[in-house]
């Protein structure tokens, strides 16, 4: 019997051939092949031929073996029990001897190859190849060669007739025969164009046949040819040769191999090399480095298109050194397939013939032997493969190190997960460019030499990386783009769908031609319930909390699909250990963890929600949330014990979407009410300059609420008060009060309060009686005892001749009642009544007081504070420390837009402190201030 596998498949009995009729026949025999003398169960037959619908088959597989017996032994005389297809537990084993099948003769002869060439007998090495190649009449086990089952041990024969037809090349080239060698090798350098070995051997028989001048063309062909597909510059072997060529190296005319001998199966393989240094990764490249040192096991897990694969390569190439039986790298993209993961791997470290079938655990036995690293990349696609054959090497007590690349971890015992993100965006604060603009324009300079970069180029520069959020695979697109495109299209295309930045030319191979085919890699592998999750955070560019993502699971007009709430939480963590959310930790203590998608996930978020139809159902899911939230708002200047501040900045980035849906993009009267309901948020968080747009927007939309207007106007005619116009304010606050004559209503006569509180600050008391008595109406007609004692702050405040006694009387009644309002308003009211007294340690008590109330109603730092603790200290002859306080207060000021100084005095102890230092010392105390520092 002999098995033709090495092209389509045959089978031959005594010279004859044996027809192996239909697909089945051939993808059984195939299949026990792969496996030759080993056991394979009828489940995998049945997989193999059937797929998934296997029921009802069983019988049927039985019947095709019985026919695939006959023509394996057609002489078998009956009732005689099998000998080539034998039956065994559960499953079927292929007997067969190395002189049976042409793949195990293969195999054999390039064993023997290897031993040929180790003892340069140049005319038996040529011989035993032609031999060894002879056997070939196509692709291993055709027409099943592409099936996914099939792939490892497809691709471990045809590397190793790659391997033979190399060695095959050596030998014409030890013998003199160059011609020969130059034409056999156009059809190598055909099927493979970017192996760099061919090209040696061409660049020498070019040399040696007299033709130099074409030997140093053709290294500069496979140079660019290296670069331009994949980023790298020639290997070692390759670069020393062409230095030989130019140096007219005698060696090279002696009939000698340009290779080196055939790898032995356990020698590495060379990493690739790459072109360009590698940007910002310094600090990630040490620590992985000391990991894999020290560790058997690290996963280097991290976004598609993050840069795992450089960063795993980069570290090889650092610690080889450290493993004296090399660096293996496994790209296991090329399966998918969890069970190939060992053999694949066998494949790559070219164990010896008739391990496919068993490769676990020769591969571990190899390892176990050894002290070396071996790189798996891309495992997050067959993660349980990859996790199977890690746990045996770990079991096995091997000396090897394994570093993983991967989207999610492995979930290993001992495994060490380091997580890269995205490069930096931010400039550094000495101004030097980001790392990740530092790499655009290291690539710029690549792909447009003549590109001069000016401030105009960094500006387009920081906008490509700030719209792809720093993730160096659309950095090097987007720069690829630019000598076609132009900068500032390309520019407009990452702001506008950073996932469809492509390559102009497919590379063909396991490399991603677009940021969107590396996200739609992790995509494929995501559940049902994750995909709907995934696709609906697209309409919260931001960070976010569990809390908001949970308002899109199930949209209450129950036109879309539906998650479970109580599995949200469960499902984000899961697409973070997928990599395609980034969580964000607490900033303090007592601070909420959120997710947010990169700017290229959410693209391809976004086009999934598209296709699917939810973009208006998902969109209203999260504004009616948003909504809710700012209804839930605390009282003006009320205390905040739900944190509701805290809750509106951490969804911040949501709220500010729907005021754009509602205000801009679908203009609707509910836009308003939201603005309205954030006017307090406004002022304490320091948004003042954003909130103007936004109430800007809402006074213009149509069909609002009388009350929604009302406090519209209100809104903005507090923000005028502290831009120093109560000119521009005083129309806004008769629009206000007119709401009250709709209805009673409390909400608009606290916010009129907060109005009236705004010009007592403001320095324009003059305004304070036309608003309060309308809140004083509200408040007994309302029977509100915490708004009437607001009331009675302002009043006692604003009087003619204000009593101090009265005052502190309000004030301590405040304090007993925890109403923050009323006694805000008295602290304000001492501190312009300690300046105006010039009593410095009393304006230093109610300047504390005053920062305690605003801290207890969720207000951040405030410009009105510091200037007036400034004035103070300059009163008290700290000159130094008022300086430094007068220049956070202005810079805060500007920031916010509002007036500054809010004080008219303050302009005369500015004066006073200014002449009490040097320029030199004031104006370092001031910049001091201005930084925040030293305050």
């Amino acid at each position: 019997m002999r098995v033709r596998d090495l092209g389509l498949l045959g089978v031959e009995v005594d010279g004859v051939e044996q027809p192996l009729r239909g697909r089945r026949p051939q993808v059984l025999l195939a299949r026990l092949l792969v496996g030759v003398n080993q056991r394979v169960t009828a489940s995998e037959l049945l997989q193999v031929v059937w797929g998934d619908d296997i029921a009802d088959h069983t019988s049927t597989l039985e019947s095709h073996i019985w026919r695939l017996r006959q023509t394996l032994e057609p002489h078998r005389p009956a009732r005689r029990p099998a000998q080539v297809l034998t039956t065994d537990v559960d499953g079927y084993r292929l007997l067969a001897r190395v002189d049976d099948v042409d793949s195990l003769r293969f195999e054999r002869e390039a064993g023997e190859i290897r031993e040929l060439t180790a003892s340069f007998h140049a005319g038996r090495v040529l011989q035993h190849c032609d031999e060894a190649l002879s056997l070939w009449r196509g692709r291993p086990f055709e027409p099943v060669s592409d099936e996914i089952w099939a792939s490892a041990a497809v691709a471990r024969l045809e590397e190793m007739q790659t391997e033979v037809a190399a060695t095959r090349i050596d030998a014409l080239l030890d013998l003199d025969q160059n011609q020969q060698a130059l034409a056999d090798l156009e059809r190598l350098i055909e099927r493979a164009p970017l192996r760099e070995r061919h090209w040696s051997q061409r660049m020498l028989a070019l040399h040696r046949a007299g033709r130099t001048d074409e030997a140093l063309e053709a290294y500069q062909r496979i140079r660019r040819l290296l670069d331009e597909e994949l980023g790298l510059a020639p290997g070692v072997e390759l670069d020393r040769l062409h230095h030989r060529i130019l140096d007219q190296d005698a060696g090279l005319v002696v009939r000698q191999s340009v290779a080196a001998p055939a790898l032995p199966s356990d020698a590495p393989r060379p990493l690739p090399r790459r072109t360009t240094p590698l940007i910002g990764r310094d600090g990630d490249l040490g620590r992985i480095s000391r990991l894999v040192a020290g560790h058997r096991l690290v996963t280097l897990t991290g976004v598609g298109g993050c840069g795992k694969t450089r960063l795993a390569l980069e570290a090889g190439h650092a610690l080889a050194s450290e493993f004296p039986d090399g660096v293996w790298f496994v790209d296991l993209a090329t399966i998918d397939d969890e069970s190939m993961v060992a053999a694949l791997v066998a494949s790559t470290l070219r164990l010896a013939p008739g391990v496919v079938g068993s490769a676990i655990d020769s591969t571990v036995d190899h390892l176990r032997r050894r002290r070396m690293l071996l790189i798996l990349d891309n495992c997050e696609h067959v993660l349980a493969g990859a996790a199977a054959f890690v746990e045996q090497v770990a079991d096995a007590d091997a000396r090897c190190a394994v570093l993983l690349t991967s989207r999610e971890a492995v979930a290993f015992p001992g495994e060490v997960i380091w997580t890269l993100g995205p490069l930096p965006v931010d400039a550094s604060s000495t101004g030097e460019s980001s790392p990740a603009v530092e790499l655009l324009l290291a690539r710029l300079s690549e792909a447009v030499p003549e590109l001069e970069v000016d401030d105009h180029v960094r500006e387009q520069a920081d906008r490509i990386c700030a719209a792809v959020d720093g993730l160096p695979l659309a950095i090097e697109l987007a720069a690829a783009r630019v000598r076609t495109d132009g900068l500032a299209a390309v520019a407009t295309q990452a702001a506008a769908d950073p996932s469809r930045l492509r390559r102009l030319r497919s590379t063909g191979g396991t490399h991603h031609d677009s940021v969107g085919d590396a996200i739609e890699w992790s995509h494929r592998t995501l559940t049902v319930d994750e995909r709907i999750l995934h696709r609906r955070l697209a309409v919260l560019p931001g960070p976010f909390t569990v809390e908001a993502a949970v308002a899109l699971a199930a949209p209450s007009d129950g036109s879309v699909a539906e998650v479970p709430a109580d599995a949200v939480p469960d499902l984000l963590s899961l697409l973070a250990h997928r990599s395609l959310l980034v969580p964000v930790p607490p900033s303090t203590s007592r601070g909420r963890m959120r997710f947010r998608q990169l700017a290229t996930v959410r693209s391809h978020a976004r086009r999934a929600l598209t296709v699917e139809g939810e973009v208006a159902a998902v969109e209203d899911a999260r504004d009616t949330w948003v909504r809710a939230l700012v209804a839930a708002r605390p009282r003006v200047f009320s205390p905040d014990p739900d944190r509701w501040y805290d809750a509106v900045d951490d969804d911040f980035d949501a709220v500010r979407s729907t005021l754009r849906r509602l205000l801009v993009e679908e203009p609707r009267p509910q836009g308003a009410a939201v603005v309205t309901g954030l006017a307090g948020y406004w002022y304490l968080r320091r948004r003042l300059v954003e909130g103007l747009t936004w109430l800007e927007l809402a006074e213009s939309a149509t069909g609002v609420e009388p009350l929604d207007q009302a406090g519209v106007q209100c809104a903005l005619a507090v923000r005028y008060v502290l831009q120093g116009r109560s000119d521009l304010a005083l129309p806004h606050v008769e629009r206000a009060r007119s709401g009250l004559a709709v209805a009673a209503d409390t909400g608009l006569a606290w916010a009129l309060a907060g109005l009236a509180y705004s010009l007592l600050t403001g320095a324009e008391p003059r305004l304070v009686a036309v608003v309060l008595r309308d809140v004083r109406e509200v408040a007994s007609a309302t029977n509100d005892t915490a708004l009437a004692v607001v009331v009675d702050a302002l009043a006692a405040t604003t009087a003619a001749r204000p009593d101090p006694a009265e005052v502190q009387a309000v004030y301590d009644r405040a304090v007993l009642q925890d109403n923050t309002f009323a006694a805000s308003i008295c602290a304000s009211f001492f501190s312009l009544y300690a300046l105006l007294t010039e009593d410095p340690a009393l304006g230093e008590l109610w300047v504390g007081r005053g920062r305690e109330l605003h801290r207890r109603v969720g207000g951040r730092a405030f410009s009105g504070f510091d200037e007036n603790a400034a004035d103070f200290a300059a009163m008290a002859g700290d000159v130094v420390r008022a300086a430094r306080l007068y220049g956070a207060s202005s810079s805060a000021a500007f920031r916010d837009g509002t007036v500054w100084p809010r004080q008219s005095a303050t302009r005369e102890l500015i004066r006073r402190t200014e002449d009490a230092l040097s320029r030199e010392d004031f104006l370092r105390a001031w910049r001091a201030g201005e930084e925040h520092t030293g305050v």
